[in-house]
């Protein structure tokens, strides 16, 4: 699984009405929708996502968005996968996908703060 997220297309997301609801069609079985339907049933609503970023972290976001951007400049980008065993690959690939490395979490913020210009 590659998890590609554009953080300059943030503001056509946050504009887009967002349902939690499954898509008209969209498959709902399986353990965990069985599960996650118990829980909200059992919860109701969930509000302890709020719907936008606290305003505390819009540099570290701006930062991210920049680095993204100095990346994309410089021919490269990064993939997110999940490995056989659950844990989230952080890849460092050129634009043909060819693997440039691999990066830890402290990594990927040390890339961020280098490329975001904090």
């Amino acid at each position: 699984m590659t998890a590609n997220i554009d953080p300059l297309q943030l503001a056509k997301l946050e504009a887009t009405p967002q349902s939690t609801k499954p898509a008209a069609g969209a498959a709902s079985s399986g353990a965990f929708a069985t599960a996650l339907a118990q829980a909200q049933q059992a919860s109701g609503p969930s509000t302890a996502v709020p719907p936008t970023p606290p305003v505390e972290l819009a540099s570290r976001i701006d930062a991210a968005a920049h680095a993204w951007e100095s990346l994309a400049g410089s021919g490269q980008h990064l993939a997110f996968e999940q490995s056989p065993d659950g844990r989230v690959r952080i890849q460092l690939r050129d634009l043909d996908g060819n693997d440039l490395g691999a990066l830890s979490g402290n990594e990927l913020f040390e890339l961020i703060d280098r490329e975001g210009g904090t």
